[in-house]
């Protein structure tokens, strides 16, 4: 996460296949509130190196759902896959 330009980059290596239907979808954390980062296509996550998410404002943290395709309003807690503070 660039700070000063907003941008948020995601690293796709080593990301396990969904099933079909399925996405993941990255997630920051703004003072708490989720604010949707962007979903990623199965062909992002076979690929490696990064991959540039929608800009963000601010974040405190980044947080991965596995969603239906299409992604969510909100994020699905209990398919959270990974999260990490900045």
């Amino acid at each position: 996460f660039n700070k000063v330009a907003h941008r948020v980059y995601l690293d796709v290596a080593q990301l396990p296949p969904l099933p079909p239907g399925k996405q993941y979808q990255l997630w920051a954390l703004d003072k708490g509130k989720p604010v949707d980062a962007g979903v990623l296509t199965a062909a992002t996550t076979a690929g490696t190196g990064l991959q540039q998410m929608k800009d963000v404002a601010s974040a405190q943290a980044f947080a991965m759902t596995v969603e239906p395709a299409g992604g969510s309003a909100g994020p699905t807690l209990d398919t959270m896959t990974v999260i990490g503070n900045i």
